[in-house]
């Protein structure tokens, strides 16, 4: 993976800015790989690697969403427009009148954290900043680079005799906290919140319903769920988790003797993944049957058919959960259309084959790495694009097409949609959104 270094060479400043702008001003350079993403040009053609501003303001808002921005990611297609998580993660938030990357650092779930940038031209500065960068980078190395710029800063101020800035009090609550706290501060940051001014109710949320169940569960939930649905949707998660104990056990012995890699991107382990099972239970790749053909050798129609969901909402927070006990899995869904159980069944046994040991797990709209691929799944099992392209003319295909395509598979028009976007089809009237 890619790796990242923050740091500033200090310069004694004459600009008289406010006392810890001025003793942390200096020439600071933010490096992903061998790309400095502080890269600039003036108009008088001038150009450099680092940019000479105060560290502080960067080093405080690294310290004020510390949790976010190493736990949170992006909840929806339009998160980078909501004006919380855009403060929590692009960098442009920090510049204090400054110029920094116009940049972002999210979470992607399960120890990676995306760091993007692109140019961007200050007027006021008379530069531009020139590089791009598009790096995925262990979230332990994250957080090792962004503490000792932080520790950097601190200690330069500390040097100055600056000793009661919110930095320093942010920081030194930080590094007082415990085990317990740690993983209080992270499920907030998760869902979007600081812990230093959580709301009653979700803090009791973090330590009372979410407080009983695994360390698996409790990171799906919160990578899933933002402050405004967080409470009703543990309350789905309470209910979901007590109603596995009755479900069926079934034997998945067929399908969890398969290997799956683990060491490729997202889509490629789930289409891999596909071609084992369609193997396996000698399914052709562009029979419309072959999802049901697969339900049905794992005998899942009982579940998908026989249970009541509780959510009507194309897109809930949960989907439903499962529980893999050696070689049996037992499963409860949560939404009541058909095409969306069938769909979601499929996901639930995606993220119990690929899951590293026994326990239980949630199925929900998070964009993490292993939800998503669980969508791509049981999209091509549900929906093979083999059959979805021998239903298309001129390789375009319209709403009405997509429809009648969703009806013979019984999956929903978005998946159909999905699957042939993804798969260089034109879709005609495409709508945004997820997987189904």
């Amino acid at each position: 993976m890619a790796s990242l270094k923050i740091s500033s060479d200090w310069i004694a400043s004459d600009e008289n800015f406010r006392p810890e702008f001025d003793q942390s001003y200096g020439q600071l350079g933010i490096r992903v790989d061998d790309d400095w993403i502080t890269e600039y040009e003036t108009e008088s053609g001038s150009r450099g690697e680092r940019l000479e501003v105060p560290a502080y303001p960067l080093a405080e808002w690294i310290a004020e969403n510390w949790w976010s921005l190493l736990y949170e990611p992006a909840k929806g297609d339009r998160s980078r427009k909501d004006p919380g998580f855009r403060s929590r993660h692009w960098m442009g938030s920090a510049r204090d009148g400054f110029a920094l990357p116009d940049g972002w650092i999210c979470s992607l779930g399960r120890g990676s954290v995306r760091v993007e940038s692109r140019p961007a031209y200050f007027p006021h500065a008379r530069l531009v900043l020139r590089n791009t960068c598009d790096a995925q980078l262990r979230t332990d190395d994250v957080a090792a680079a962004l503490a000792g710029f932080v520790d950097s800063v601190v200690e330069r101020l500390n040097a100055a005799g600056i000793t009661e800035t919110g930095l320093q009090a942010i920081w030194g609550a930080f590094k007082s906290i415990d085990a317990d706290e740690h993983r209080f501060c992270r499920l907030l940051g998760a869902l979007g919140m600081s812990p230093y001014d959580a709301a009653p109710d979700i803090s009791e949320l973090i330590t009372g319903a979410l407080g009983d169940v695994s360390e698996q569960v409790a990171e799906d939930f919160c990578e899933a769920a933002d402050v405004g649905d967080a409470l009703e949707a543990a309350a789905d998660v309470v209910q979901t988790l007590a109603a596995l104990d009755g479900e069926s056990e079934l034997d998945f012995t067929d399908l969890f003797s398969l290997k799956s890699r683990g060491d490729r991107t997202p889509r490629r382990m789930a289409l891999e993944a596909v071609k084992s099972a369609r193997e396996r239970f000698s399914i052709a790749a562009g029979d419309p049957q072959g999802g049901e053909q697969f339900l049905q050798k794992l005998a899942l129609n009982a579940i998908v058919r026989g249970q009541e969901g509780v959510r009507d909402m194309d897109e809930p927070v949960l989907h439903g959960s499962l529980r893999r006990t050696a070689n049996t899995l037992r499963f409860n869904l949560i939404r009541k259309q058909l095409a969306s159980r069938r769909y979601d069944a499929a996901r639930a046994c995606y993220l119990a084959w690929i899951q590293a040991s026994d326990g239980d797990r949630l199925v929900t709209r998070a964009r993490v790495p292993d939800q998503q691929a669980s969508r791509i799944f049981a999209a091509e099992l549900l929906a093979p694009i083999e059959y979805i392209r021998s239903r298309t003319r001129n390789n375009v295909l319209s709403p009405y097409g997509a429809a009648e395509i969703a009806d013979t598979l019984c999956v929903s028009d978005a998946v159909v949609s999905w699957q042939a976007s993804h798969n260089r089809i034109s879709v005609v009237g495409q709508h945004g959104g997820q997987w189904g």
